[in-house]
C-alpha cells in the first residue's frame, strides 16, 4: 500500500490530532510530458501538493498531489497556504524553547518537530530517538499548560479591569452627586432654635 493512501494519514485532520502530524500545502514544479513532448523542451507546470511529516518520525513523509477534499481536511494549512502561500505549523515555534539547546532545536526539526506543542503530543515510541525525552516533554507540557494559564489570568485580568473601571465611574458619580447635595446644603440659610 503507498502511503500517500495509508488510511491512518487520514485521521491526522481531526480535532483530537491537531499538532501530531505537520501539514503543508506547497507548491511544485512538474514536468508536463506532453507539453514537453510537443515543444521538444522541458515544460514545467506549477502544482499545489500536500505534505504530511510524522513529529518525530523522519522516515516517513507523505507528499502528493493535492485533492479537492484535502482543502476541507486541513481548512486552517489551506487558508494559510492562500493567504500567505507560506507553510507554517500552527502552535509555538520550537526555536522560541529556550530550554533546548540550538543543536537540540535542529535535531527536532530533522524529525520533522516544528512546534512545543508537537513535542508535547509525542508518543513515546516517538521519543525513544531523543535523549532526556521524557524530561523534555514533561518541559514542553508544563510551557503549554503555562500560556494556558497565563491567557486564563490574561482574561481575569482585563474582567478585573473592566469591573475597576466601572467601579471608578460609579464613584465619580456618587461624589459629583455629594458635591452637589453639600453645595445645596451650604447655600441654604441655616435653621434658627428657637427656645
Amino acid at each position: 500500500m503507498k502511503n500517500e493512501v495509508a488510511g491512518w494519514t487520514d485521521e491526522s485532520f481531526m480535532e483530537s490530532n491537531r499538532g501530531k502530524m505537520a501539514v503543508f500545502f506547497h507548491a511544485v514544479q512538474v514536468q508536463n510530458n506532453f507539453k514537453t513532448a510537443l515543444e521538444k523542451r522541458p515544460i514545467f507546470e506549477e502544482k499545489i501538493f500536500l505534505k504530511k511529516l510524522v513529529p518525530g518520525d523522519n522516515t516517513l513523509t507523505i507528499d502528493r498531489p493535492m485533492r479537492e477534499q484535502d482543502m476541507e481536511d486541513f481548512p486552517v494549512e489551506w487558508a494559510r497556504y492562500e493567504q500567505k502561500k507560506e507553510a507554517a505549523v500552527p502552535g509555538t515555534p520550537i526555536e522560541v524553547w529556550n530550554v533546548i539547546s540550538e543543536t537540540q532545536k535542529a535535531e527536532f526539526k530533522a524529525l520533522n518537530i516544528f512546534t512545543i506543542d508537537q513535542f508535547a503530543q509525542l508518543s513515546d515510541i516517538a521519543g525513544n530517538k531523543i535523549m532526556g525525552f521524557n524530561d523534555l516533554r514533561d518541559k514542553a507540557r508544563a510551557f503549554i499548560a503555562a500560556a494556558e494559564d497565563s491567557q486564563m489570568f490574561d482574561k481575569i485580568r482585563a474582567e478585573t479591569d473592566e469591573k475597576l473601571k466601572a467601579q471608578d465611574v460609579e464613584m465619580a458619580e456618587l461624589r459629583a452627586m455629594i458635591s452637589e447635595l453639600t453645595a445645596k446644603k451650604a447655600g441654604r440659610p441655616k435653621k434658627e432654635l428657637v427656645e
